[in-house]
C-alpha cells in the first residue's frame, strides 16, 4: 500500500535516547556528572581502602556483577535500536527500491527542523520529495520478531544481571568485614547501581505501538511537516 502524503503522519520516527553512559569509558574521560547522567567517577573505581578491606570473594562477586550489568547495557543497546527502526519496518524490505524510497522519506521527515543556531522552522518540505509505503503485514511480523527479542532480554542477561546485584548485596551483608568497610563497600556499589538505572529505567519505555497507533503518529508527524497546503493547490 503506497501512502498518501496527505493521509498521513509521526511523532519521533527515531526517538532520541536519553543519557546512555557506558559505565565503563565515559568516567575516564569525565571526573563529574549531574545525579541524572551518571554517578561520579569515583563510583566506578573501588578505592583502594575498600579493596585492602573487603574479602576477595566479593571482589570476585562484584566482577562477575559487573559483567552481567555490560552483558545486559550491551543487550539494551541492542533493543533500543531495533526499537528505534519502527517507522523504517512499516514498509516491507522487497522490493528494495520501494524500501530504500520509504527509508529516504522516513530520514527526510524526521531530519526537519530548525537548524543549529536558528530557531525558526524551516520551509516545509514538498511532498514530492518523499513517498511512504506501509503494509500492515510488514509491521505485524517485525513487532513479533522484536517482542520475542525482548523478551528474551528480560528473562536473559537483563535477569541474570539482577540477580548477581542481588546475590553482591546478601553476600556483602553476611560476609565478615568492619563495619566501615562494608558501608564504604555498600556506598560505592549504590553509586554504581545508580549509574545501571540511567538505562534501566528506559527498558518499560521500548514498547511498541499497535498499528493503528503508529501509523497515527506517522500521519500527525506528515500532517505537520510536508507542505499539504500546496500539493492541495494543484488539485483546486
Amino acid at each position: 500500500m503506497t501512502l498518501d502524503p496527505r493521509l498521513l503522519s509521526i511523532p519521533s520516527a527515531r526517538p532520541t535516547p536519553g543519557p546512555m553512559i557506558p559505565y565503563q569509558h565515559q568516567y575516564q574521560q569525565e571526573s563529574s556528572r549531574n545525579r541524572h547522567d551518571s554517578p561520579e567517577r569515583g563510583n566506578m573505581i573501588l578505592p583502594r581502602r575498600i579493596l585492602a578491606a573487603v574479602h576477595p570473594d566479593i571482589m570476585h562477586a562484584t566482577n562477575v556483577a559487573r559483567r552481567r550489568a555490560d552483558d545486559a547495557y550491551r543487550g539494551f543497546l541492542f533493543l533500543q535500536n531495533v526499537f528505534n527502526q519502527r517507522f523504517y519496518r512499516l514498509c516491507p524490505n522487497e522490493p528494495s527500491v520501494r524500501a530504500s524510497s520509504h527509508a529516504k522519506s522516513i530520514d527526510l521527515l524526521f531530519s526537519w527542523g530548525p537548524k543549529s543556531g536558528f530557531t525558526a522552522d524551516p520551509p516545509k518540505i514538498p511532498t514530492c520529495a518523499v513517498k511512504f509505503y506501509v503494509e500492515e503485514d510488514a509491521y505485524l511480523k517485525y513487532a513479533h520478531r522484536y517482542r520475542s527479542c525482548r523478551q528474551k532480554y528480560l528473562n536473559g542477561v537483563y535477569l541474570a544481571w539482577i540477580k548477581s546485584d542481588i546475590y553482591l548485596r546478601n553476600f556483602a551483608d553476611n560476609t565478615p568485614m568492619s563495619s566501615l568497610a562494608r558501608a564504604r563497600f555498600n556506598n560505592w556499589w549504590s553509586g554504581y547501581r545508580d549509574e545501571m538505572r540511567a538505562w534501566e529505567e528506559q527498558i518499560d519505555s521500548l514498547i511498541l505501538p499497535s498499528w493503528a497507533s503508529i501509523v497515527r503518529e506517522l500521519r500527525e508527524v506528515i500532517e505537520e511537516r510536508l507542505d499539504l497546503d500546496k500539493e492541495w493547490d494543484r488539485w483546486v
